[in-house]
């Protein structure tokens, strides 16, 4: 794994849903060659931030004559409505409203799998990240209404190349568990020689990689799968020296969460942000811990998780960490972490086990050493969490990181008071005890 990236990269950050879907509108309407797309979730309905309905803005580029693709992910044994499903009432929903589009299921070969990686590549704009396209997505900077927090990038440089060639990879080795079901005349196979010839110059100075988690088997070059996220994740904060920054919708895989303990003892200021109300699935694993720690259960694949939580919390330097808005919760689904000045992932993965060890299909965009963009990225970001930092403008880095964790244990203090005058949307969790 290159553990500095390949140089000359253009990357933005594109920070909640209105501002990256009006981009990302933006380059279907731009677009002249190429709009190909790995989607995970979409609401069938989901519209653009202008109004338009995504399908059709798909197949308004489709009819310009640009070579348009979806590759979407098949799971009828995964719970969503979501859901994008290789089913008869969907594909007659792309006949009738997108017959310029070419599409592909790509099904997973197990029933807690997921292909939960979201890309884009039009023309020569990649963008990677993790925003699933759905209408509680599409939140504005001061989150209000306070719909999910989330996060993309784009870029543009010699990675798009590579982003092409792992989009062909997936389109034409698309799983599909019923070939009836296939109508190969509603799209064609990528080839080697169009993905090899579209433009991957020098764009800008970045350094930055993509990295992936694949499960062994399902495609050609990853027989053994691939953890190359959860690899960069584990070098990354072993070699923290500042401070490390989290957002993400889980609360930690348990080698990563024995990384940052080790972090912790060397005196790094973590903040890790999470949803204060998790997905189900979460809540329903701590009932479980709570069952085994009385001895009433066997440990299950989180047990090791919320015990490696309850060792974070003896650190003044930890603060974990939900939003708020207006009283309600900013769902964060995120999957940003950013350490020091000189590292910087996003991506669709999150920090759990199927994501991290060779089990879901995710990618993540990282950046290695452009300490502008990324303290310019976690100004952005804990300035929208914050209130702006209060006016102090010469916060940056790890004092940032410190000002934000007391900023969230303060607002944590004054709710267990029942006071008001919170400073922004952060407010502490007791990791120990998370999520009850």
């Amino acid at each position: 794994m290159n553990t500095r990236g390949t140089g000359g990269h253009d990357v933005t950050v594109h920070i909640d849903g209105i501002p990256f879907y009006t981009f990302l509108e933006a380059q279907f309407d731009a677009a002249t060659e190429r709009l190909w797309g790995a989607i995970s979730f979409i609401e069938p309905d989901f519209t653009m931030p202008s109004g338009r309905r995504f399908f059709e803005v798909a197949q308004q580029a489709g009819a310009r004559g640009v070579d348009v693709r979806l590759l979407f992910w098949h799971n009828q044994n995964f719970p969503s409505h979501h859901l994008f499903n290789d089913t008869l009432e969907h594909r007659a929903m792309l006949r009738n409203h997108a017959p310029n589009v070419q599409a592909r299921w790509d099904h997973s070969h197990a029933a807690p799998h997921c292909h939960h990686q979201k890309a884009w590549l039009v023309d020569d704009v990649g963008m990677v990240g993790g925003m699933v396209m759905s209408h509680s997505t599409l939140a504005n900077r001061a989150h209000d209404p306070p719909n999910k927090h989330d996060i993309f990038s784009s870029f543009k440089g010699p990675l798009i190349t590579e982003l092409a060639q792992h989009f062909a990879m997936r389109w034409n080795h698309a799983r599909r568990e019923d070939a009836n079901l296939f109508d190969a005349t509603r799209s064609s196979d990528i080839t080697e020689d169009s993905t090899q010839h579209i433009a991957s110059g020098h764009a800008g100075h970045t350094h930055a990689s993509l990295h992936r988690t694949v499960a062994p088997g399902l495609y050609g070059p990853y027989p053994r799968g691939c953890t190359e996220i959860w690899d960069a994740y584990r070098e990354a904060i072993q070699n923290a020296k500042d401070f490390i920054y989290i957002e993400n919708q889980h609360p930690g895989e348990e080698a990563i969460l024995g990384d940052l303990l080790a972090a912790l003892e060397r005196g790094v200021e973590v903040l890790y942000i999470v949803p204060g109300e998790p997905m189900m699935a979460i809540a329903h694993e701590r009932a479980r811990y709570e069952r085994v720690l009385q001895r009433k259960e066997l440990p299950s694949r989180y047990t090791a998780t919320f015990r490696a939580l309850g060792e974070l919390v003896r650190f003044e330097n930890f603060t974990f960490a939900k939003l708020v808005a207006n009283g309600h919760e900013i769902y964060v689904h995120a999957k940003i972490c950013i350490i020091d000045g000189a590292w910087m992932t996003i991506g669709s993965a999150n920090l759990v086990d199927l994501s991290m060890c060779a089990d879901h299909t995710e990618l993540n965009l990282t950046v290695y050493d452009d300490t502008t963009l990324i303290l310019d990225t976690l100004d952005d970001l804990l300035d929208e969490h914050t209130g702006e930092r209060g006016g102090d403008c010469d916060l940056r880095g790890a004092s940032y990181v410190r000002a934000a964790s007391a900023i969230a244990r303060e607002n944590a203090t004054r709710r267990s008071r029942g006071e008001r005058g919170f400073v922004g949307h952060l407010h502490a969790l007791d990791a120990a005890r998370y999520p009850l």
